[in-house]
C-alpha cells in the first residue's frame, strides 16, 4: 500500500488586542494588536523560523489567515519572520472561514454588560445550550444585533472546509495559518475528534493538527497539541508568563 501523506498545520492564535486588553468579547467585530501583541506575533514568528530551521522543515510559501486585522496582522509579522534570512517571506491568503465565532449582540462588551443587558441569551450561552441544539430562550429585544450568535454547526463546517481545503492544497507539507480562540476550539474538538476538556488557548499560542489524507477528499484530522506557548520565558521573560494567565473572554463560561 502508499504510504500515507500527511500535511502539518501549525494554528497561531493571533496577538493580544485591545479588546483582549480590556475584558470585551469580539467575535467578528475588529479589535487592533496592541503593543504587546504586536510583540508577541514577532516573537512568534522568530521562534517558528528558529524551530523549523532546527527540524529541517520548510515552511509552506503561503501564511493562511482569518480576514479580520488582528489575525490578518498577526500573521504578517508572521510572515515577515519566516522570510527572513535573504527567504521571500510567504504570501498572505485571507479566508473569511477562519474568522472566529459570531456573537452577535455579546460584541464589545464585557461578560457582565452580556449578563446585564441580555440575561437569558447570556445564560444559554454560557451553558453551552447554542452548542447543544438545545431550544432558544425566548427574544430579548437586541439579541439578534449583528446576525445574531452562530450556531456551533455553522462554525463547524466552515472550519472543516478551509482546513481540508489547505491541506489538500499542501499534501505533505508543513503550513502555517492564523486564526482565533474560538475557531482553533472548534478544529481541535469538531475537526480534531479531542475528547475532553481543550486546554487554554492563549494569544500567540500554537496548536498543531496533522491530517492524513487527501484533506478536502477525506482525509482524517488529529490533534498532536494544544495551546503551545512557543517563546520561551528566558526570551519572554514575565510576559510569557503573562500570556498564559490571561482568561480568553471570546468564549463564554470558560470555554475556549
Amino acid at each position: 500500500a502508499a504510504a500515507t501523506t500527511s500535511t502539518t498545520l501549525l494554528l497561531v492564535r493571533h496577538g493580544e488586542t485591545q479588546a483582549n486588553a480590556a475584558g470585551v468579547l469580539q467575535g467578528q467585530s475588529e479589535s487592533q494588536l496592541t503593543a504587546r501583541g504586536r510583540a508577541q506575533a514577532a516573537a512568534v514568528g522568530i521562534a517558528l523560523r528558529s524551530r523549523l530551521s532546527a527540524a529541517g522543515v520548510r515552511v509552506a510559501p503561503v501564511v493562511y489567515t482569518s480576514d479580520l486585522s488582528r489575525a490578518a496582522d498577526t500573521a504578517q509579522a508572521l510572515a515577515d519572520a519566516l522570510g527572513a534570512g535573504g527567504q521571500p517571506p510567504p504570501a498572505l491568503h485571507r479566508d473569511e472561514r477562519l474568522r472566529e465565532r459570531r456573537l452577535g449582540p455579546f460584541q464589545g462588551l464585557s461578560p457582565a454588560e452580556c449578563a446585564r443587558r441580555f440575561p437569558a441569551t447570556w445564560a444559554a450561552f454560557s451553558c453551552g445550550d447554542f452548542d447543544c441544539g438545545v431550544r432558544p430562550p425566548p427574544a430579548e429585544e437586541g439579541a439578534d444585533a449583528a446576525g445574531g450568535i452562530e450556531a456551533v454547526g455553522s462554525m463547524a463546517a466552515r472550519c472543516s472546509d478551509v482546513l481540508g481545503a489547505i491541506a489538500a492544497r499542501h499534501p505533505g507539507g508543513t503550513v502555517v495559518a492564523v486564526s482565533h480562540g474560538g475557531l482553533v476550539h472548534t478544529a481541535c474538538v469538531e475537526v480534531g475528534g479531542m475528547d475532553g476538556e481543550v486546554p487554554h488557548i492563549s494569544n500567540g499560542s500554537v496548536t498543531t493538527l496533522k491530517c492524513d489524507g487527501a484533506g478536502a477528499a477525506g482525509g482524517a484530522w488529529r490533534v498532536e497539541q494544544v495551546g503551545e506557548v512557543i517563546v520561551p520565558r528566558d526570551g519572554g521573560g514575565a510576559a510569557a508568563t503573562e500570556w498564559r494567565a490571561r482568561p480568553n473572554v471570546d468564549m463564554a463560561g470558560g470555554r475556549q
